[in-house]
């Protein structure tokens, strides 16, 4: 029961200093500038198909011996689960398998939006090593500028790919740092 209810003395739910963690952060700014017309999603005509699917006579874009070639990527699934992907990979392009177009690494950030982060940096960044900013800190600054430059938002994970992309050296640790500082 505190002091407070039985007649003086300190009660720490009654402290107005409100001791906690919390007092630390920053007051974030609310988003309240509506952006442009920044895009990066694919328009219209490259998300639609291009010709009629229903039961044509002949495939498009389908090799003659596809037999040969289904028997070369079974070799090289079985490799895969035996060797590892590296191995896989080798055969892959020793057996003369054609390349597979449009597909990223699994977790390999999305490089159109690389611009605006590099963007990002040179406004408001210059590397120097004898400085480290928060990865957190650099994000929040991030999110304000996007929303400043009408830029995508972008998560923490997919902002931490990009920006090793851009040439600012990444410090792992207990708290990921970059070496950098704002201009």
């Amino acid at each position: 029961m505190c002091p407070e209810w039985t007649g003086g003395g300190w009660c720490p739910e009654a402290d107005s200093n409100h001791r906690h963690a919390d007092f630390q952060s920053n007051v974030e700014r609310p988003i309240s500038k509506a952006c442009g017309e920044t895009i990066v999603k694919p328009t219209i005509e490259d998300q639609s198909l291009s010709a009629d699917l229903s039961n044509p006579a002949t495939f498009p874009n389908v090799p003659e011996n596809w037999q040969l070639l289904a028997a070369k990527a079974s070799v090289v699934d079985a490799a895969c689960r035996v060797f590892g992907q590296k191995a896989a990979k080798q055969l892959w392009h020793e057996l003369g398998l054609p390349l597979v177009a449009g597909r990223a690494a699994p977790g390999s950030p999305d490089l159109r939006l690389l611009q605006h982060v590099a963007a990002f940096v040179d406004a408001r960044l210059v590397a120097d090593s004898r400085v480290g900013i928060a990865a957190r800190q650099l994000y929040r600054a991030y999110s304000n500028w996007a929303v400043e430059a009408c830029a995508p938002q972008l998560s923490l994970t997919r902002f931490g790919l990009l920006m090793q992309q851009t040439g600012i050296r990444r410090v792992a640790g207990r708290t990921v740092t970059y070496e950098a500082r704002f201009k």
